[in-house]
């Protein structure tokens, strides 16, 4: 492994560390479901719907609209 993919990849992993730090925060969130983030994914999921994101900001922008729209879909399911 080269030095750059290995600073990668620690830099990746400490990100997916404070997404999920982020998600345990906004466990409860209204309007957000981050406890999916913390009951259902692992670290490679997180790593993938974080698309590439290079810092926390980009992979909070990546992964917020997803679980927006579970709270969405969440929020419909209980008013049919």
């Amino acid at each position: 492994m080269l030095k750059s993919e290995h600073i990668a990849k620690r830099e990746r992993a400490q990100i997916i560390e404070q997404i999920k730090d982020y998600a345990v925060e906004n466990y409860d969130h209204p309007d957000e479901r981050w406890d999916l983030v913390i009951e259902a994914w692992d670290d490679d999921t997180i790593d993938d719907k974080m698309q590439g994101a290079t810092t926390f900001d980009e992979a909070v922008k990546c992964i917020r609209p997803i679980v927006q729209f579970y709270a969405e879909q969440e929020a419909n399911q209980r008013y049919e």
